[in-house]
C-alpha cells in the first residue's frame, strides 16, 4: 500500500497500467537490484526491492532524478534526513550500470 500513492503519481489508474509499468521496467529493475546485492551473500530478491527498483527505474526514465529519488524515498519511508544519502547512492548505482 505505501506505493499506492507512487503509482498514482505516475498515471496508473488500474492494475493493468500498474502491470504494463511492471512489464516496461523490469529488466532494467531487476539488473539494478541485482549490482546493488551483487556483494552480499543474498540469494534472493525480497519482493519489496522489486517493487521499490521498478519505481526507481520509471522515475530515472521519466527524467526525475536525484530529486525525484529523493521524493520517492520521502513517500514510501516518511521524509527522513537519510532520503537524501540513499537517492544520491542509488542514483551512482544507476550510473554505474548505465540506465541514465
Amino acid at each position: 500500500m505505501r506505493y499506492l500513492r507512487v503509482f498514482v503519481a505516475f498515471g496508473c489508474k488500474t492494475l493493468g497500467d500498474v502491470q504494463r509499468l511492471v512489464k516496461q521496467y523490469s529488466e532494467d529493475a531487476y539488473r539494478l537490484a541485482r549490482h546493488q546485492l551483487g556483494n552480499t551473500d543474498l540469494d534472493i530478491i525480497s519482493s519489496g526491492v522489486g517493487v521499490q527498483n521498478i519505481c526507481i527505474v520509471c522515475i530515472l526514465a521519466m527524467g526525475g532524478g536525484k530529486l525525484g529519488l529523493v521524493r520517492f524515498f520521502d513517500a514510501i519511508n516518511g521524509h527522513n534526513t537519510q532520503n537524501e544519502a540513499i537517492a544520491e547512492l542509488t542514483y551512482e548505482q544507476a550510473k554505474n550500470i548505465q540506465l541514465l
